[in-house]
C-alpha cells in the first residue's frame, strides 16, 4: 500500500534562485533612484543633445554609477530568466525551453549594448560639446548624438527590454510545469511588455516603457517569493501498516 510522503523542505538551490530573482526585481530601483535624481531618467532618454550632453558632465559620477547598476541588472537578467524558465521542469528539454533561454540571452545582450552607449560613446561626445563653441561643430555633434541615441535605444529598450523579453516570457509561461497563477499573470504581463515595440513603427511609446518595466518587476518579485516557498511534494512511499487478512466464518 502506497501513501503520499510529507512535503519536503525547500531545496537550498531553489531558495537561492528565488532570492536572486527577488534581488533582480528590486535592483531596478537603484538606477531609477540614482539616474532619476541626477538626470531625470528615464524621461530624459529623449532629450536633445544641447540638454543631454552638458548634463552628463554635470552629473558624471552619478550618471556613470547609475548606468553601471543598470548594466548589472541587465546582465543578471539572463541567469534569473533561465532559472525561472527551468522552474519545476521535468523530463527532457523542450522547444519552448530552448526558445526561452535563447530569447533571454539575446534580451540581456541587447540591454547591455543599449546601456553601453551611455558609458562608452555619450561621454566623449559630451566632452567634445563642452570643448567647442562652434555652431557647426555642435550641430554635427547633435546629429551624432541623436543617431547614437536612436540606434542604441532601439537595440536596448525596444529589442532588449521589450521584444526579446516578451519572447522569453511567452515561451516560459507556455510551459505547463509553472504554477497556474504564474502562467496566467505572466500572460497578462505580455501586453504591457510588448507595447514599447510600437516605436519600431515610428510611434512614441511614452509612458508604455514605464508601465512595461513596472509590470515585469512586480511579476519577477512575485515569482521570486513563490520560488523561495515552493516545497516539492514527497513521492508516495510504502505504508508501514500491516494488513490483517480477513477470515470468513
Amino acid at each position: 500500500m502506497l501513501t503520499a510522503g510529507p512535503a519536503l523542505e525547500v531545496p537550498s538551490t531553489r531558495r537561492m534562485q528565488g532570492l536572486t530573482t527577488i534581488i533582480e526585481s528590486l535592483l531596478i530601483f537603484v538606477p531609477l533612484l540614482v539616474l532619476g535624481t541626477a538626470i531625470g531618467w528615464p524621461g530624459s532618454l529623449g532629450d536633445p543633445a544641447d540638454v543631454a550632453l552638458p548634463r552628463l558632465l554635470e552629473h558624471e559620477v552619478a550618471t556613470r554609477s547609475g548606468y553601471l547598476a543598470y548594466l548589472a541588472y541587465s546582465v543578471a537578467f539572463f541567469p534569473v530568466a533561465v532559472s525561472i524558465s527551468m522552474w519545476r521542469r521535468e523530463g527532457p528539454a523542450t522547444l519552448a525551453l530552448g526558445i526561452a533561454v535563447g530569447a533571454a540571452a539575446v534580451s540581456a545582450l541587447a540591454r547591455a549594448i543599449g546601456i553601453t552607449r551611455w558609458l562608452s560613446a555619450a561621454f566623449p561626445l559630451a566632452e567634445q560639446w563642452q570643448e567647442t563653441t562652434s555652431a557647426t561643430s555642435r550641430e554635427a555633434l547633435a546629429i551624432q548624438f541623436d543617431t547614437l541615441n536612436n540606434f542604441g535605444g532601439a537595440i536596448g529598450e525596444t529589442l532588449g527590454v521589450s521584444v526579446f523579453a516578451a519572447v522569453w516570457l511567452g515561451a516560459t509561461v507556455a510551459r505547463p510545469g509553472l504554477p497556474r497563477w504564474a502562467r496566467v499573470t505572466g500572460a497578462l504581463v505580455l501586453v504591457p511588455l510588448t507595447a514599447p515595440a510600437i516605436e519600431l513603427a515610428g510611434v512614441d511609446a511614452g509612458i508604455l516603457v514605464s508601465l512595461s518595466s513596472a509590470a515585469i518587476t512586480i511579476w519577477l518579485l512575485a515569482v521570486g517569493i513563490a520560488m523561495m516557498r515552493d516545497r516539492p511534494v514527497g513521492r508516495p512511499v510504502p505504508s508501514t501498516a500491516t494488513e490483517v487478512p480477513v477470515v470468513s466464518g
